[in-house]
């Protein structure tokens, strides 16, 4: 049975994640992930949503399934393996959202910490739980908490094994909205959709600033404005604004065109 489903909906990909009733990690789901991840590289869409099925998005990792036995020699040709599955994800060249309700534990929360936008329901839970079976975030959690919320809130966060809450995250800026439960996945389709007919190579240019810039610094990114920004100035969509802009004015040209991704 399929774990990680991809269902393309014009130039919208939706990966849900299904396994119920806790949607809990195996390398196999991981392979399956990896499979939808090259679907979506190969594809003309615009952006992802990333959700899942059931009232939790993952309880984790099925411990005994994945570790159980392992040892360090097969756990490093696994890694080998997925974390350059977690960077693809994340360095994918088109906008990224993950919706997230009820339980999103240590691969769960690692997996949707690499999307560019990443919301939540009222009633979520997050934790990273990795130390409580003496193991660290192999998924990279660790490192990616402490770009978003800094160091010293990621330490905590994975030494404690405390679970948090969704007012929680928000106000430590790693999840950026919070709504209540029976408006989350109306709320991230529509806007999975408004990303998905946004100006797309505009919207990867300032992707790949943002990250230059988590990465090196703002003056990274500063010399990567005339690399990535000046060619934005060529695209059909840029010109169609520009164009509209000058037609109806400032104030007025807001849906007076549309983006065509190109």
């Amino acid at each position: 049975m399929t774990s990680v489903t991809l269902k393309i909906d014009d130039a919208l990909g939706v990966v849900t994640i299904s396994r119920p009733p806790l949607n809990l990690f195996t390398w196999e789901m991981l392979d399956e992930l990896s499979d939808a991840i090259d679907q979506i590289a190969a594809a003309p869409l615009r952006a992802l949503l990333l959700k899942a099925s059931g009232p939790h998005f993952s309880a984790g990792a099925d411990v005994p399934a994945m570790f159980e036995g392992l040892s360090a020699h097969a756990a490093e040709a696994q890694l080998a393996k997925q974390v350059p599955l977690m960077e693809r994800l994340q360095y994918l060249p088109i906008p990224t959202i993950a919706a997230v309700r009820g339980m999103c534990l240590t691969a769960g929360l690692e997996i949707v910490l690499r999307c560019d936008i990443l919301w939540a329901s009222e009633t979520a839970q997050f934790a990273q739980l990795e130390a409580m079976i003496g193991a660290t975030t192999l998924l990279g959690g660790a490192q990616i908490l402490s770009e978003r919320a800094g160091p010293a809130r990621a330490t905590e966060i994975c030494y404690s094994t405390s679970i948090y809450g969704a007012a929680d995250f928000e106000r430590w800026g790693i999840v950026t909205k919070v709504f209540p439960d029976a408006e989350l996945d109306d709320a991230a389709m529509n806007f999975a959709k408004q990303l998905a007919e946004g100006p797309t190579r505009a919207l990867r240019a300032t992707k790949r600033l943002i990250r230059a810039a988590a990465e090196g610094g703002a003056s990274t990114a500063d010399r990567l404005l005339g690399v990535v920004g000046a060619p934005l100035l060529e695209t059909n969509d840029m010109q169609a604004g520009v164009r509209a802009v000058a037609e109806h004015g400032a104030r007025n040209f807001r849906g007076k065109f549309a983006f065509q991704g190109k």
